[in-house]
């Protein structure tokens, strides 16, 4: 067993050059103070509780994080598809992004992830694992909020939490039952259809949705021309139950499906229409929940489990001697998640002033992968079979005082971990080892919010983070033939998770006309893991590779957030993440980190006023480098800047009927997520729904 315990953050890391933030932050803070000035309407802002940030109750405004929350306003009026869609155009993420409904995004410098289950951003569903690598596979429609936690969250949610925690809150309704019907066309021959409800119902409350959603003709780039094979369509169903148990305890139930059959997946743009696939999509999740509030405290109880499947076939193919046998099964795999978390918060000392909260989280991810001949006989697949799992048990105090002529919250708290790496004998697969490898992390963090009035706070955390390798980095074996030449790559049963140190500090204001955040952050990673040559003996003697912790990477910038009521019917709103710095260190070079860009922005102005309700909004997306897959050599090259615009209306007419218009990409820009996948230019769409 392999132990990696550290009870302290590190003394010193690598010096690396910093570009000047003082002007930057006077500018920023000017234009906020500048904002701030203005007189307006009286005009609620409202501070909400939230959750992901200390996974308890707390008011957004008293957390050590800068929380952004996006409402429910905000998933009415944004044009979305799915959650990268809501999460790109509200959040300040990096995405990476391709037709065919795969997506995957990230947070402070860490670079946007599409697949794996061990990632650098935590994804959540009411505060457990979401059970999907794929953002694209998660819809809206039963989304009451989201929650976004930028910087280290290990301290509270174990592995993968390094850049940052997204926790999706689902609709809870009570009260009388009511609902929406929607149906909607547009652009591209795009239907769609939905269904929403919710209340109490006897003794259980309940909310129910479901949608479809039908792209059923190919759509057009933003240069005008028809980009083949991108229509897909979407089934979606979302449940969930509440039963009171007395005053004090409710049992809730919770269970959500995704289904997408036949998505067309148009391969990189320069292929042309020869590497084509076709995608089948499937995933659920659920959970089961105990909880209670007494006068000693709180607690909750989850036991959770997701699963989620696809299965790709080739349509067309540059491969010749496959050709005659199109279309085929190409690739499967399935993912399986199930655990369980237990926590209780306890007030304490001076009528409760001070909360500890201590909880344990056991989590299991198994994972199969299938490949394929064109013959439809099967052959070994790129990954064995493997599991991951581990447990880990938390502790975090908020200590209230009264300090320095306001409020101070201190919060201080650990979390460790056990994590074991398995893989497994695979059908077809010989050239590796079955084994299996263990260690231990221990992860602190602190953090703080202090009032000077109930407008004004700084707040500020400190945290260490990390993710572990996964299982065939760790314990696999694979041999391939490059250019006549064996190869070998071996696990590394002595790798160390990768870790991080991150911290910020951020000045804030919030009362009843606006809202806003500036906070600087840093994030240093130490233990990134590398692919290296073990060994390159003289030939016909194979080439020995595998893994080391020997990469780094460093990220600083600026978040900024601002809403701003201006009248009782206009109100403006913005986030921007500007890094000054965003780099990693590979095999001793220095580069920009991948898919990150220097500066993202989203902008834009709401106005609602009796029936009318209406917002226009911009997504600027700034330089970024990746790897040019399809030129032999592979250079590195810059991704040009975009900006899209987005513009949504509704008019509410007679007893719940509504018309709303849908307008993404306004301007018919020509952009990408992903250099070779350019995205769908200017869309249209009209939708009529009626409330009940």
């Amino acid at each position: 067993m392999q132990k990696f315990i550290s009870g302290s953050f590190p003394e010193s890391y690598s010096t690396t050059k910093r570009r000047s933030i003082s002007v930057s932050i006077l500018v920023l803070s000017g234009t906020c103070s500048a904002v701030m000035a203005k007189e307006a309407p009286s005009v609620q802002v409202l501070d909400p509780l939230v959750v992901t940030a200390t996974r308890s109750e707390t008011r957004q405004f008293e957390t050590p994080q800068a929380v952004q929350v996006i409402s429910s306003k905000d998933i009415d009026k944004t044009v979305n598809v799915d959650l990268t869609d809501l999460l790109k155009k509200n959040a300040g993420v990096d995405v990476i992004q391709y037709p065919g409904m795969l997506s995957g995004i990230g947070l402070r410098g860490f670079r946007p992830e599409f697949s794996g289950i061990s990632k650098r951003s935590l994804l959540l569903i009411d505060g457990r694992p979401a059970g999907a690598t794929n953002l694209s596979m998660i819809q809206t429609g039963m989304v009451e909020r989201v929650e976004v936690v930028k910087g280290p969250a290990s301290a509270l949610y174990g592995p993968s939490a390094m850049g940052g925690v997204i926790n999706i809150i689902p609709k809870r309704s009570t009260g009388p039952i009511t609902g929406k019907a929607r149906a909607g066309y547009g652009y591209f021959d795009t239907r769609q259809f939905g269904f929403d409800i919710g209340g109490d119902l006897g003794p259980i409350n309940f909310d129910y949705s479901g949608s479809y959603y039908d792209q059923d003709d190919n759509f057009s780039m933003g240069d005008g021309n028809r980009r083949p094979n991108t229509d897909f369509n979407t089934i979606n169903n979302a449940l969930r139950l509440g039963l009171p148990l007395g005053d004090h305890m409710n049992l809730e139930g919770f269970i959500d499906s995704y289904l997408g059959k036949d998505i067309a997946t148009p391969g990189d743009i320069a292929d042309g229409e020869r590497e084509q696939s076709n995608l089948d999509l499937d995933r659920y999740s659920g959970h089961v929940r105990l909880d209670g509030k007494y006068d000693w405290g709180d607690f909750k109880f989850t036991l959770f489990r997701a699963e989620e499947a696809s299965e790709r076939r080739k349509i067309t193919t540059l491969t010749i001697a496959d050709q005659p046998f199109l279309p085929f099964k190409s690739f499967g795999s399935d993912i399986n998640w199930w655990g369980a978390q237990a926590q209780a918060s306890l007030p304490w000392w001076n009528n409760g002033q001070h909360k500890l909260m201590v909880g344990f989280d056991y989590e299991e991810v198994g994972q199969t992968s299938l490949s394929y001949k064109a013959n439809g006989t099967r052959k070994a697949p790129f990954a064995a079979d493997l599991e991951r799992r581990g447990w880990g048990i938390f502790a975090q105090n908020d200590f209230n005082f009264d300090w320095f002529g306001g409020s101070t919250i201190f919060s201080v708290g650990a979390r460790f971990d056990q994590i074991i790496l398995e893989t497994f004998k695979t059908p077809f697969k010989t050239d590796f080892t079955p084994s299996e490898s263990s260690f231990e992390v221990f992860n602190p963090r602190m953090g703080f919010s202090h009032l000077f009035t109930p407008k004004l706070r700084v707040h500020g955390t400190i945290g260490r983070a990390f993710t572990p390798p996964e299982a065939g980095q760790f314990t696999g074996q694979n041999e391939t033939v490059v250019g006549g030449r064996t190869q070998i790559t071996q696990g590394n049963p002595n790798l160390q998770p990768e870790s991080s140190i991150g911290w910020d500090i951020g000045l804030g204001w919030n009362d009843n006309k606006r809202s806003a955040d500036l906070t600087y952050f840093e994030t240093i990673v130490d233990d990134k893991i590398a692919s290296v040559v073990a060994s390159r003996p003289a030939a016909p003697a194979p080439i020995i590779n595998s893994y080391v912790n020997a990469d780094s990477s460093f990220a600083n910038g600026l978040e900024f957030q601002v809403r701003q009521a201006i009248t009782p019917v206009w109100s403006l709103f913005g986030d921007t993440t500007w890094f000054f710095e965003r780099t990693e260190k590979i095999g001793g070079e220095q580069r920009n980190t991948h898919n990150v860009a220097d500066m993202t922005a989203h902008v834009g102005v709401d106005f609602d006023q009796g029936p009318v309700s209406a917002r226009v909004s911009g997504r600027y997306v700034g330089h970024r480098n990746d790897f040019d897959f399809i030129a032999p050599t592979r250079p590195i090259i810059e991704y040009p800047s975009f900006m899209t615009m987005d513009i949504s209306a509704s008019y509410r007419f007679y007893k719940g009927h509504t018309i709303s218009a849908q307008a993404s990409n306004l301007l018919d820009k020509y952009y990408y997520e992903k250099l070779g996948f350019p995205l769908a230019g200017r869309q249209l769409n009209l939708v009529y729904s009626f409330a009940f």
